[in-house]
């Protein structure tokens, strides 16, 4: 009863002569900031024992180490979190005595720049102990100045360096010499200038000099459209009909033949040589193309008065009654077949694409002959000479929606009137023949 909250009553037990209670427990805190629950009996190694601390949340210090400021070199045996890591490193462990940190010093950069530093974090110029103030690294730098001209090289500071023909590099030497070796730079004008080989853009030889001008020489200058050859500079040698090779001689003619390039697809001709005669041609040697001797290709020649068809070349195919079609075929005939193509009261036979071309009106299955002249229907508005408008069907005075109407119901029934385009026989050729008519309206109706 009298055992208190927070207790454990052990019925039966005494407290003596053995204590039968177990012995408190606390957190241990090891030395890497390691916490255990455990009685102080337990808390063994060099570790820290609290009497009723918890590791929930760990209340342990973390571990120490050393901290080594890489700006000034000094140590401090500090928590890792203690260290100012910005400009600091961090080991667990260790002593400051002896100082085991890197000693500092003065880093000099190449744009005159002073900061303090462990050596091994200096990008420059570092030395030992050297502080900051006053500057010690004031002072320009020097570095390599190339000429490309002269390949000549010098130390200065960079603005000393004349860029417009030196390259300049920061620090180096110039013993020995690391700029670019120069040469005689040749131009396509037969110019000479004195560069560095990447500089050059014509031909390069090293050490060359241009005092006497070793460019000014003459090269072989082909023409490829008639072959012939010339001794020129290469500047001189029209370069979009020729080629160019430095040297040599054009006796004999070096300068390979032109000829007849034909070209496949239309039978163009042009003078080229063989090499050049190239992307679906042919090439004959020796031949001009006045006149052309290339092959023509050949087409469908369709006529347009007789609908006939044949396989020529388009020379061949007579232009003034006749289409021309490369490739194709006349089996079947593929032509256009023609009509009756009425001008007023003219009839020609023409194909219905000519005549519409020619603003005549095509009768589909009109004939033009003598005795049957189907165009008289648009003579004046006439038909047969009798004085009549052939579109005014049912001879009302006027061409309107009834005369279609009226000459429908013919058509339908047959009757001889209904072969409008006197044919011997009512069919539909007659229905677009009148429509036609009917569409050009006549004189005054």
């Amino acid at each position: 009863v009298n055992c208190a909250q927070g207790t454990t009553f052990m019925a039966g037990a005494t407290c003596t002569p053995t204590n039968p209670c177990p012995p408190p427990t606390g957190s241990c805190c090891a030395t890497d900031g390691g916490c255990t629950e455990v009685a102080q009996a337990s808390c063994t190694g060099g570790s820290a024992w609290n009497a009723g601390g918890t590791c929930s949340p760990n209340t342990c210090p973390g571990p120490e180490g050393i901290c080594c400021n890489f700006i000034t070199g000094s140590c401090s045996v500090t928590q890792e979190n203690a260290c100012g890591l910005s400009s600091h490193t961090w080991n667990q462990g260790g002593s400051c005595s002896p100082n085991p940190c890197p000693a500092s010093g003065s880093c000099c950069d190449n744009s005159g720049g002073c900061s303090r530093l462990t050596q091994a974090r200096c990008t420059g110029t570092w030395t030992q102990g050297g502080v900051c103030n006053p500057n010690p690294c004031a002072t320009t730098p020097t570095g390599i100045c190339c000429n490309f001209i002269t390949g000549s090289c010098a130390l200065t500071v960079e603005a000393a360096c004349g860029l417009g023909a030196h390259t300049w590099a920061s620090g180096g030497s110039c013993s020995p010499n690391p700029c670019p070796a120069t040469g005689s730079c040749c131009d396509t004008n037969g110019g000479c200038v004195r560069l560095t080989q990447s500089r050059c853009t014509g031909s390069w030889t090293q050490g060359g000099a241009c005092n006497p001008n070793p460019c000014a020489t003459n090269g072989r200058c082909c023409n490829f459209i008639n072959g012939s050859c010339s001794l020129t500079l290469q500047a001189a040698c029209g370069l979009g009909a020729h080629t160019w090779i430095s040297g040599g001689s054009c006796s004999p003619n070096p300068c390979d033949p032109s000829g007849a390039c034909c070209t496949t697809a239309d039978g163009s001709c042009r003078r080229l040589t063989q090499a050049m005669c190239t992307g679906g041609t042919t090439w004959i040697a020796s031949t001009v193309c006045s006149p052309n001797p290339c092959p023509q290709p050949t087409g469908v020649c369709c006529n347009f008065v007789t609908g006939s068809c044949s396989i020529t070349a388009q020379v061949d195919c007579g232009a003034s009654a006749h289409t021309w079609a490369s490739g194709g075929t006349c089996t079947p005939n593929t032509c256009e077949q023609p009509g009756a193509c009425c001008f007023s009261g003219t009839c020609r036979r023409l194909t219905q694409t000519q005549c519409n071309a020619q603003s005549g009106f095509y009768l589909i299955s009109g004939t033009c002959s003598p005795t049957s002249n189907p165009c008289v229907i648009f003579a004046s508005g006439q038909k047969d000479g009798d004085g009549s408008c052939a579109a005014d069907f049912n001879g009302s005075g006027r061409v309107d929606t009834q005369d279609v109407m009226d000459y429908m119901n013919a058509w339908f029934a047959g009757e001889a009137r209904a072969d409008f385009n006197q044919s011997g026989g009512v069919e539909t050729a007659d229905v677009f023949d009148f429509l036609n008519a009917w569409l050009a309206g006549c004189a005054g109706k």
